[in-house]
């Protein structure tokens, strides 16, 4: 396993719901796994076009994201 580093965020309420409702689905997947997983994907596996997309996103905005994510093996 990494040496995992501790840090604070501040997590909007409905998202953070989101995470937790994965979390409560899953036997497996505790709330700290879900976000670092999905960063880890996003940060590692985006193109930096996408990235700069997801950063500009607001979810109370004019714009909506479509997100497709396929596996591909190495």
């Amino acid at each position: 396993m990494e040496n995992m580093k501790q840090i604070s965020a501040k997590i909007d309420p409905e998202t953070l719901d989101k995470i937790d409702k994965l979390a409560l689905s899953s036997s497996f997947y505790k709330r700290n796994t879900i976000i670092n997983n999905i960063l880890t994907a996003i940060l590692f596996e985006a193109d930096s076009r996408t990235i700069n997309l997801l950063l500009r996103y607001w979810r109370h905005g004019s714009i909506r994201l479509s997100i497709t994510v396929k596996e591909q093996k190495l």
